[in-house]
């Protein structure tokens, strides 16, 4: 995957895969406006500010924040109302996840619209590959945050070795809803359409993993016990995702 990530990411898409692109980047944000004024996306907006501050758009909203913030906000905006694509053999959302990573970090890291649509397809390929191959149903959440560490990670120029781990790392933290994503009839009912994905937060665990796999790659223990700073691991372009 990782390697995938790596040779995709300079490539320019071009015919029915960027006419495809183009189709799901439309669909997605007329379904953030629907969602926008529900009440779970505006109880993200209050409370974005944890993701720190920053200058990317919150859409429809006239609110700014970091990277990390606006994607969170974005993608609660897009999942809200269940009218995000989907794809039979995911079983899930992957639109909702991908596309608010991609918007909020291109504009961090000055992308054009090639890029952005470059690391759209990335991201959907990997989220729907990973998705497709589980042999048991797993909600949109439980694969999502890989899709938003390959969206991220091709925008961003990371290594192959920073990506191995935050594949990992987005597979250990993704939000899991199988019990509370269960079908009606059940007591409490299903929680809403926002929440029973875990969309929104794959989106912030899988941005997460990205930071914390630099992070981590860029400081090792040595066999004597001594922290030594290793150098050409971390992303070319490294965004700060808690700021813009």
């Amino acid at each position: 995957m990782a390697s995938y990530i790596v040779e995709t990411r300079g490539s320019v898409i071009s015919g029915q895969t960027r006419d495809a692109a183009l189709r799901c980047l439309f669909d997605l944000i007329v379904a953030a406006a629907a969602g926008h004024e529900d009440r779970g996306p505006l109880a993200v907006r209050r409370a974005v500010g944890l993701m720190g501050q920053g200058e990317v758009p919150v859409w429809f909203s006239g609110v700014a924040s970091s990277p990390l913030g606006a994607a969170w906000a974005n993608s609660a905006a897009a999942s809200a109302q269940d009218l995000d694509d989907g794809h039979r053999l995911a079983r899930g959302h992957p639109g909702a996840v991908v596309i608010p990573t991609v918007i909020p970090i291109g504009q961090a890291q000055k992308a054009s619209w090639e890029q952005m649509l470059t690391a759209i397809v990335i991201g959907y390929e990997v989220g729907i590959t990973i998705a497709a191959a589980r042999r048991s149903y797993g909600n949109t959440g439980t694969w999502g945050a890989y899709a938003a560490v390959a969206a991220a990670g091709a925008l961003c120029g990371t290594s192959a070795a920073v990506l191995e781990h935050a594949l990992a790392i987005a597979g250990e933290t993704a939000p899991n809803q199988l019990f509370a994503s269960a079908p009606p009839p059940r007591d409490p009912s299903p929680e809403g359409s926002d929440v029973k994905e875990g969309i929104p937060w794959s989106v912030v665990t899988g941005l997460t993993a990205l930071r914390l796999a630099g992070e981590c790659l860029k400081l090792c223990v040595s066999d004597r016990g001594h922290a030594v700073i290793r150098y050409g691991q971390a992303s070319k372009r490294p965004v700060n995702i808690m700021a813009s």
